[in-house]
């Protein structure tokens, strides 16, 4: 099966594009400040790029649960692992180069996501010990209920980090997180776990 990486990275080199493409307007430099497009705030941008960078991972990791589920062999589980290890650090790389704007909500906001990445980083750790100990089919069954099981959790953690980061204190990153459309998938994660 196709890895997932590709398409993890081609989300975060998309997202990358526009952020560089909103920073440098168009081309011509004058034109750009007689847009009647307002450009959005750097709190609206790191929400939208954090958002878009959480949900690139969720999808992976659904995608990935999936194709574990069907391939339970010692060969599918390394596969899945090396495609969740993979988004994971792309997911961590990402969160890194987008820091938060200094706000007052600035600071939970990166122990928020700085939290996230040890529980993930965890998590991939539990895999690969669990992939290590794969000895016949009765353990490769067991191994998929594990990483499943892994991977669910993985997936909670993520969800609670977005429910704290959409609990931020009001503010600019509470009033982006809460407004701009990449964080709508966030925002209805979260109303659903209420």
């Amino acid at each position: 099966m196709p890895s997932r990486s590709p398409r993890i990275l081609a989300v975060v080199a998309g997202v990358l594009v526009v952020v560089a493409l909103t920073a440098c307007g168009s081309s011509d430099k004058s034109s750009s400040s007689s847009s009647t497009t307002a450009s959005p705030t750097q709190s609206e941008q790191w929400a939208s790029d954090t958002c878009t960078a959480l949900g690139a991972w969720r999808t992976d990791v659904k995608s990935t649960l999936t194709e574990a589920k069907a391939n339970p062999t010692r060969d599918g589980i390394s596969q899945a692992l090396g495609e969740v290890r993979t988004a994971t650090q792309d997911l961590a790389r990402t969160i890194a180069d987008f820091s938060p704007p200094a706000t007052s909500a600035s600071q939970q906001a990166r122990s928020t996501l700085s939290t996230l990445k040890t529980q993930l980083h965890d998590g991939v750790t539990k895999i690969e010990q669990t992939i290590g100990g794969v000895s016949g089919a009765s353990g490769s069954v067991e191994a998929v209920s594990t990483v499943s099981g892994t991977l669910v959790t993985m997936r909670d953690q993520m969800k609670t980090a977005a429910g704290k980061l959409r609990s931020l204190p009001h503010g600019e990153l509470h009033d982006a997180i809460a407004t701009v459309p990449a964080c709508e998938k966030l925002r209805a994660d979260v109303a659903a776990s209420a």
